[in-house]
């Protein structure tokens, strides 16, 4: 029984041994590729970014157009509405 005995013990230790390796190994890769992980959310996170940005500015340029136009028409308004007041008014002769 004592042969059986050490050799449960000696299985024991090495079965103990090769997860510990195994720990420590995963423990190291897992180390090393969380940077890349890390990288590849920020590149991710970076893509998002920039199209909120180019959807925002490209927004942004249609409200401008928008406002030109309609800022084009109240002048020509503006400038009709003038152009009948001169019309239509007697000038002041003092």
């Amino acid at each position: 029984m004592e042969k059986n005995e050490t050799f449960r013990k000696f299985l024991y230790n090495q079965v103990a041994l090769l997860a510990g390796v195994a720990g420590v190994l995963f423990g190291i890769f897992n180390m090393l590729q969380a940077p890349k992980t890390d990288i590849k959310v920020i590149e991710t996170l970076n893509t998002i970014r920039d199209n909120h940005i180019h959807t925002i500015e490209e927004n942004l340029k249609r409200m401008e157009d928008s406002n030109s136009k309609d800022s084009q028409e109240f002048r020509d308004r503006l400038t009709k509405i003038e152009t009948l007041l001169n019309e239509r008014l007697p000038a002041n002769k003092n």
